[in-house]
């Protein structure tokens, strides 16, 4: 999912008087093989049009239709590990998944879900504690040396993690420390994954893939041979490197039809591999991924 901001702090509303000269603001590794607060298991997840997929507790957790999550490490349907709306809710726990655009598209999937995985519902996570079961490393301050005045972290905060043991992390979560984690706001949800959306109908056996609705091409590089699930169910391999801002997506040729509107999430391409040992996720395979790919603004407020 690229780059996110969490709703709060969209909304300000835990982020106001906050002085952001002086705030400790960090960044949190997190992993989804540990579930708790507003990252839950998946335990089902139907081969239909649409899907819904049945995730434990998220009742209970308050999860409501138009909440946006994101999947990681779920095997079979690897689409699930991509970014969705929550469509109608069909039971206890279960969910329609729709694509995360203004389309609203039914995912769909004939490819079974063999187990695993986890949804951050990046609607709910509000504070620290939401997602206090995942965390597997938290940097130091960020501070000035590493944000510029314009709220811009550069290539410098990786440094702020220091050496880091090999961790097995998903994403960051970057969030303003009070010492308190139920009243730690977070800021930003990064996890080196970029939403590649298909901007026309695809046919059978097509090789080319147009990106984006309204005329922006691919957000980073993406690598030779990257598999994009799309979430209607079809995959397609990309057959070269792509730059930055690519609009035309050459790919092997497709089995099966993408229609408008459709989205897969894409890896970045790490081009300049980080001097940090490099975290064993699924979604974000290295540091560089995670942080230094594009720029990371804080909106000050």
């Amino acid at each position: 999912m690229s780059t996110t901001e969490y709703p709060v702090a969209r909304e300000n509303s835990a982020l106001n008087g906050i002085n952001w000269d002086t705030a400790v603001i960090v960044g949190v590794l997190c992993n989804g093989a540990n579930v708790g607060g507003q990252v839950l298991p998946i335990s089902i997840a139907t081969t239909s049009n649409p899907v819904i997929v049945e995730v434990t507790g998220s009742t209970a957790a308050n999860w409501r239709q138009g909440d946006t999550v994101c999947g990681y490490r779920a095997t079979g349907m690897l689409m699930l590990n991509g970014t969705f709306i929550l469509g109608p809710s069909v039971g206890a726990n279960q969910w329609v998944l729709l694509t995360p655009n203004e389309d609203g598209r039914n995912a769909i999937s004939n490819t079974a879900y063999t187990g695993g995985g986890v949804f951050a519902n990046l609607t709910n996570i509000r504070t620290l504690a939401d997602v206090s079961n995942t965390i597997v490393q938290i940097s130091a301050p960020i501070t000035d040396a590493s944000v510029d005045r314009e709220g811009v972290l550069n290539a410098a905060v990786a440094a702020v993690f220091g050496p880091l043991t090999l961790v097995d992390a998903d994403w960051i979560s970057y969030c303003v420390l009070t010492g308190n984690p139920a009243n730690s706001p977070m800021i930003w949800h990064r996890d080196g994954r970029y939403l590649i959306t298909s901007a026309s109908d695809v046919t059978n056996g097509a090789t080319h893939i147009w990106q984006g609705r309204r005329g922006g091409g691919i957000e980073c590089p993406i690598a030779a041979g990257t598999v994009l699930s799309f979430n209607n169910g079809v995959n397609a391999t990309v057959t070269g490197d792509l730059e930055q801002g690519t609009r035309d997506i050459v790919v092997n040729a497709i089995a099966g039809v993408i229609p408008a509107g459709y989205t897969a999430d894409a890896p970045a391409q790490v081009l300049a591999p980080s001097t940090n040992l490099p975290l064993r996720g699924y979604s974000a395979p290295s540091l560089t991924e995670l942080i230094d790919t594009g720029p990371l603004k804080f909106g000050k407020v």
